[in-house]
C-alpha cells in the first residue's frame, strides 16, 4: 500500500465542530475536494493555514462560531508501510509541522472599503481588490566576494601565475555559483582529511618545473588518480567542468580550491549566495508574470519595505480568470520555495472556478509538473484541490490520475434498483422503449414485459402504467424529506416538464411533433417557436433532467451522488416541487 494520509479531524475552526474526513489521501497524486457551497471547503483551508512550526495560530473571529472557549484542534493519521502514526495540532502544541510543510493557495480577491469625508459625515466606498503575494518576506542585503587574484596567488605560491585562474567570471555568474553551491559538499570539503589532500597537490604543483601545459599534464599523470580517489572532489570536479566550462579537470581542480578557500576564509560567501539565489528568484518570479500576464496591466515585483511584492490592479481591471491563474503560477513557485521536508502538504482552495478551458489546461499542467518534481525527488507531496465544481462536468480536466473525493457523502437510496435498468438501456432490446416511454414524456400506453424478464430487470418497470407512478412515488419521498431515488426524482422531473409544456400545444399534429423530438431542450425550444410561453424554471432544472442516465458499474454511484447534491439544494427542491402541486398539502 502507498504512503497516505488516511484520516483528518478538524475541531473548532470556523464552520466545523469536529469533522472527520476518512478518506485516503495518496503521496503524489492530485486529490479533488468536492462539496457544495457552505460545506467547509474553506474552514479546512483555514485549519491547516492556521498552523506554525509550534501550535495553532488561529484569529478568534475564525473559531467555531466565534466562540474562544472552544479550542482549536487538528489531527491526521500518516500510514506508511502498513504503519498508522497519529499527528496533532493544538493552541500548545503541533507534531504536525514536524514532519510535513504544510501550503495554503486560496483567492486572493478581498473587499475593501474606502471612507470619504464630506465635511459633518462621512461615507464608505465599497469595492474589490487583490490582495498584494508577498513572494519573498525578507530581502537579504547586497554583499560581493572578497576575492582578489593577487591574494590568492600570494597565497597558492610558486606557479600560481601558470596554474591559478581567475574565477572572478564564475563568481559573478550567479546560476553557476548557486548550482555548484548546492551540489558541492562544503563540509566534506573543510575536514582535514580532504584539506590534506589539497595541500599535498599544492606543494607538488609548486616543485614542477616548465610550462603551465606541461606542469598540468604532469600533474594529471601523478598526482589526478589520487584526487579523484577521493570522491567528494572528484563529483565537485564533475560538476565544475559541466557548468564552467573548462575541460581540463585539473584546471577544474585548482578552480575547487580557489572556491574551498573562499568557502573558509571569506565570510560574506554565504551572504552572496544569499542575496544570488534572492536576485534568481526575482527574475524567475518577473518572468512567470510576463509568461502569464495575458492583461494589459504592468504587473511585476517590486521592494516594498524589506520584502519582495507583487501587487495586482483593482478587481475591475483584470478578469477572474487572469486573476486566479496567475496567482496561482506565483503561489505555486512560492510553494516550491517553503517546501523543505520529505512530505509535504498543498492545499489550493478554489482556484480554478473561473478558468477558462485553455487556463484549466494550464493549471493542470503546472499542478501536475509539481507533482512530477515531487516524484524525481523521491519526496511526497500531498496535494489537495478545494471545489464545489465535479471535474466530471469539465470536457477539457484531463489530469492522468486524479482523485475525486465527494465530502458530501450522502448515501444515495437504489431502493427501485433503477440502477438496473440504467445500466441496461443501451440494450438493443429495450433501447427505443426505454429513451421514448419511461425517460421522457409520450401519454400513450406502452410494455415489454418480455424483454425486461430476459435481462433480469424488474417487471414493474416494463409497462408506463406501472413505472411512471413508481417514480412519482419517489419524488414525494423526496420533498418530504425521506430518502428517494435521485435518478427517479430526475426521470420524474423531466418526464412532468414535458408533459406541462406539450399540454400547452393547441393540435394534436403539434403534440405528436412535439413527442417525437429529441432531447428536453430542444422540446421547449419546439414550444417556444410555437408561441407557448415556457417558464423559466424548466430550463433552470435542465441541471437535474439533463444529468447522464448512462452508467457503468465504475462510474455509476460517482453520477448518482453528483445528482444528489444537486437535489439537496433548497432552491432546486422548492423548483421541483412547483411542478407537483398535488404533494404541496403533504409537506
Amino acid at each position: 500500500m502507498p504512503n497516505c494520509i488516511s484520516r483528518i479531524r478538524i475541531k473548532n475552526v470556523k464552520g466545523f465542530s469536529n469533522q472527520t474526513f476518512n478518506t485516503e489521501i495518496i503521496a503524489n497524486k492530485l486529490h479533488i475536494f468536492v462539496a457544495p457551497n457552505g460545506f467547509g471547503k474553506t474552514s479546512f483551508a483555514t485549519a491547516f493555514n492556521s498552523l506554525n512550526r509550534n501550535r495553532i495560530d488561529l484569529d478568534e473571529k475564525k473559531t467555531h462560531r466565534c466562540n474562544i472557549s472552544k479550542k482549536p484542534e487538528i489531527e491526521l493519521d500518516y500510514n506508511a508501510d502498513s504503519e498508522v502514526t497519529t499527528y496533532k495540532a493544538t493552541e500548545k502544541s503541533n507534531t504536525i509541522s514536524g514532519i510535513f510543510d504544510i501550503f495554503v493557495i486560496k483567492s486572493r480577491l478581498e473587499s475593501h472599503a474606502q471612507r470619504q469625508n464630506h465635511g459633518r459625515y462621512s461615507t464608505a466606498i465599497a469595492s474589490m481588490r487583490i490582495k498584494p503575494i508577498t513572494l519573498i518576506n525578507t530581502i537579504p542585503p547586497l554583499r560581493s566576494f572578497t576575492y582578489s587574484i593577487r591574494t590568492i596567488r600570494n597565497v597558492f605560491g610558486a606557479n600560481a601565475n601558470k596554474l591559478i585562474l581567475n574565477i572572478s567570471p564564475i563568481l559573478n555568474n550567479k546560476e553557476v555559483i548557486c548550482y555548484l553551491d548546492s551540489v558541492i559538499n562544503w563540509h566534506e570539503l573543510s575536514l582535514k582529511r580532504t584539506l590534506i589532500i589539497f595541500d599535498d597537490i599544492l606543494n607538488q604543483s609548486r616543485e614542477i618545473n616548465g610550462s603551465k601545459d606541461y606542469i598540468v599534464e604532469k600533474l594529471q599523470t601523478t598526482c589526478l588518480p589520487n584526487i579523484e580517489s577521493n570522491l567528494t572532489i572528484k563529483n565537485a570536479i564533475d560538476h565544475i567542468v559541466t557548468s564552467c566550462n573548462i575541460t581540463s579537470r585539473m584546471e577544474a581542480f585548482f578552480v575547487l580550491w580557489q572556491l574551498n578557500y573562499l568557502k573558509l576564509h571569506d565570510s560574506n560567501f554565504s551572504s552572496v549566495l544569499k542575496y544570488y539565489e534572492f536576485c534568481i528568484l526575482k527574475e524567475q518570479y518577473t518572468k512567470t508574470i510576463q509568461d502569464f500576464n495575458s492583461s494589459w496591466n504592468n504587473i511585476e515585483p517590486k521592494k516594498l519595505g524589506q520584502s519582495l511584492v507583487v501587487s495586482f490592479p483593482e478587481a475591475d481591471y483584470m478578469s477572474n480568470g487572469q486573476r486566479d491563474l496567475l496567482s496561482f503560477v506565483l503561489l505555486l513557485k512560492k510553494a516550491e520555495q517553503h517546501f523543505k521536508k520529505e512530505k509535504c502538504i498543498l492545499i489550493i482552495d478554489e482556484i480554478f472556478d473561473y478558468l477558462d478551458d485553455a487556463n484549466l489546461v494550464a493549471f493542470q499542467y503546472y499542478i501536475s509538473k509539481f507533482i512530477q518534481d515531487f516524484k524525481s525527488q523521491k519526496r511526497e507531496l500531498y496535494p489537495i484541490l478545494m471545489t464545489h465544481l465535479d471535474p466530471m462536468l469539465f470536457a477539457h480536466f484531463r489530469l492522468n490520475g486524479y482523485k475525486t473525493h465527494y465530502l458530501d457523502d450522502r448515501k444515495f437510496s437504489d431502493s427501485l434498483h433503477l440502477l438496473k435498468l440504467i445500466k441496461e438501456r443501451s440494450n438493443d432490446k429495450i433501447k427505443d422503449f426505454v429513451d421514448h416511454y419511461l425517460f421522457h414524456y409520450d401519454p400513450e400506453p406502452a410494455e415489454r414485459s418480455t424483454e425486461f424478464l430476459s435481462l433480469g430487470i424488474k417487471k414493474n418497470f416494463s409497462d408506463t402504467a406501472t413505472f411512471h407512478p413508481l417514480i412519482i412515488k419517489e419524488v414525494k419521498q423526496y420533498l418530504n424529506g425521506q430518502p428517494a431515488d435521485p435518478f427517479a426524482v430526475c426521470i420524474a422531473t423531466r418526464v412532468r416538464i414535458e408533459k406541462n409544456a406539450c399540454d400547452q400545444l393547441s393540435t394534436p399534429e403539434l403534440k405528436r411533433e412535439f413527442i417525437t423530438t429529441h432531447e428536453t431542450i430542444k422540446k421547449l425550444e419546439f414550444c417556444l417557436k410555437k408561441g407557448v410561453e415556457i417558464p423559466e424554471i424548466y430550463f433552470l432544472l435542465s441541471i437535474i433532467y439533463n444529468s447522464t442516465l448512462h452508467a457503468t458499474d465504475k462510474n455509476a454511484e460517482t453520477i448518482a451522488k453528483q445528482l444528489l447534491r444537486n437535489l439537496t439544494n433548497i432552491t432546486i427542491k422548492n423548483m421541483i416541487a412547483s411542478l407537483f402541486p398535488e404533494f404541496k398539502e403533504e409537506r
